[in-house]
């Protein structure tokens, strides 16, 4: 839940890790310093409206070690 929210909500998109560092900066106000190569997304806008709906990507794919990946949806 964002600060000032009184209760936490529950999103079925699957995210990453990477999707922390953009959070953060997006909640904090701040601009990403014209970082284009930033990995991932803020999740801002999941946790702002749990109605709404958003252009979310389908899916994540994680890389633990070379030849080892995966594909998480949100089915």
């Amino acid at each position: 839940r964002l600060p000032g929210q009184t209760a936490a909500i529950q999103r079925d998109e699957a995210v990453s890790l990477l999707d922390i560092f953009p959070t953060l900066i997006d909640l904090a106000g701040q601009t990403s310093d014209g970082r284009v190569s930033l990995a991932g997304r803020s999740l801002k806008p999941l946790l702002e409206n749990h109605e709404a709906e958003t252009t979310w990507p389908d899916g994540v794919v994680n890389s633990v070690s070379p030849g080892n990946h995966s594909l998480r949806t949100k089915a």
